[in-house]
């Protein structure tokens, strides 16, 4: 499955007030482990952060509770269901992608993330775990709020992890892989041909 490049893209990032926008992007069920997301950013009240979530789903009433319960449920939007189209003002407006999930098939809002110049931290799982060095093995809030506070104190880093992000995505623009399956049956279909001796 490929994104379209095009539509998302890097912002001009040269404002910065210092708040760090966290955004996550998933539906608010167990596989997707959002407590995780929780629990770690628990561990960094000191430093500002707000967490957009984008989602909805059975689990939400529970995940505000338990926000509440944590001390952080001030510093979280959540935003509920977005259409596809207005995500990439999400993604621009946001300094670090999270994804916290348990398992992903592949993880579509990574590649979004990536091609949106944002530095990612996942768990490792799908495609995350093939492409971004900032992962984190399932259930280990520890290591994920390490990963996030890391990115959150060097303004550089986050950019510089954008950037090579970005570069990164692109080859999963959705023409390049049309392109690349039109490639591989025109030379399975002309092996064939030239089997039968066509």
């Amino acid at each position: 499955l490929g994104i379209d490049t095009r539509i998302f893209v890097p912002p001009d990032k040269s404002d910065d007030d210092g708040t760090i926008r966290i955004l996550h992007v998933a539906s608010l069920v167990p596989i997707k482990n959002q407590r995780l997301l929780l629990d770690a950013l628990a561990l960094l009240t000191d430093l500002d952060w707000h967490l957009d979530i984008v989602g909805d789903g059975l689990e939400k009433d529970h995940l505000k509770l338990t926000s509440d319960a944590l001390g952080i449920a001030s510093r979280i939007r959540w935003h509920g269901w977005v259409h596809h189209s207005s995500m990439p003002e999400l993604y621009q407006q946001s300094d670090i992608f999270v994804l916290t999930s348990d398992h992903e098939a592949q993880g579509m809002v990574v590649l979004e993330a990536m091609a949106s110049g944002l530095p990612v931290v996942a768990t490792a799982v799908g495609i995350a775990e093939e492409l971004i060095n900032t992962c984190v093995p399932t259930g280990d809030y520890m290591a994920f709020a390490e990963q996030i506070a890391h990115l959150a104190e060097n303004r550089s880093m986050r950019l510089a992890t954008g950037l090579l992000n970005r570069n990164k995505a692109l080859r999963f623009d959705r023409s390049n892989l049309v392109q690349d399956l039109a490639d591989l049956y025109e030379n399975v279909i002309g092996e064939k041909l030239q089997r039968e001796g066509r």
